[in-house]
């Protein structure tokens, strides 16, 4: 997405990987989609590139907080979803704005809560143009941020959500879409083909420039939402996440003795 970047931290940028790719004995790639890209970008060292999937991972410290915790510390007065991407440009908030703003027309009041820097070096009037659009449709009661937070407030905001959203245009392997699957969390994703690859159990998916779908997507899930059924997702998740762990750490296992073996990986 060359339109987020300067001309020349792309010339540096491409100069850097072409650097490893040069000189490294092998390219480990985060999805099937990056290697594509990489495999367009380097078809040299297209032999040298291999896939890892990498799995999320929240070690269990018994520091999450309550729903009644998050409720004083935050200001939560109603059910929510968590949307934890940083403010870049590529990570799409817009669109959530924009479904919020369609919502509140047809009297819903959906409550999204983001987390995360909100700076991007990049596009440096991004984060203020995003808030004035949220001002213009009304949504400050709807679109809430919260800025940076640890990581128990992290992790207790995705366990009391309703459910994540990702709407980004690209990413490697979205450690959102590993953390809803590693945590039995339903998300709604854009239809990105790395987000496909993802495949989430519990994803619901929409048009990246869809605000239309968005919003349907978000009512939808705020209609069938079941704390029940929520809890079971959950028990099911912690009881596949070691296996998924065991797996990953094969697979790198496997890619680091190809490679200390000068093998093809």
């Amino acid at each position: 997405m060359p339109q987020f970047f300067s001309r020349s931290e792309r010339v540096a940028r491409d100069r850097h990987y072409l650097r490893l790719a040069e000189g490294s004995r092998c390219i480990i790639l985060s999805s099937n989609d990056v290697r594509s890209d990489f495999v367009s970008f380097a078809p040299h060292a297209a032999d040298k590139a291999c896939v890892l999937h990498f799995v999320s991972y929240f070690e269990s410290t018994g520091a999450t907080m309550s729903c009644e915790q998050l409720r004083s510390r935050f200001g939560i007065d109603r059910p929510f979803f968590h949307l934890p991407n940083q403010f870049w440009a590529h990570k799409n908030h817009a669109v959530v704005v924009e479904a919020l703003g369609i919502l509140k027309k047809r009297g819903i009041d959906a409550l999204v809560l983001a987390t995360g820097r909100p700076a991007d070096y990049r596009n440096p009037e991004h984060f203020g143009r995003l808030m004035a659009r949220v001002k213009v449709l009304g949504v400050e009661d709807n679109f809430r941020v919260l800025g940076v937070v640890t990581l128990p407030e992290l992790q207790s905001l995705m366990l009391n959500a309703i459910a994540l959203i990702n709407p980004s245009y690209f990413e490697g392997w979205s450690t959102t879409v590993e953390e809803s699957k590693s945590l039995g969390l339903p998300i709604i994703l854009s239809d990105i083909s790395v987000h496909v690859e993802q495949a989430p159990p519990l994803g619901h998916y929409f048009k990246a420039d869809s605000p239309e779908e968005l919003a349907e997507a978000i009512l939808a899930t705020l209609r069938t939402h079941d704390p029940a059924e929520a809890a079971k997702a959950r028990q099911q998740a912690a009881l596949e996440l070691p296996e998924r762990v065991r797996r990953f750490g094969k697979a790198y296992d496997e890619i680091a003795n190809k490679a200390i073996d000068h093998e093809p990986v």
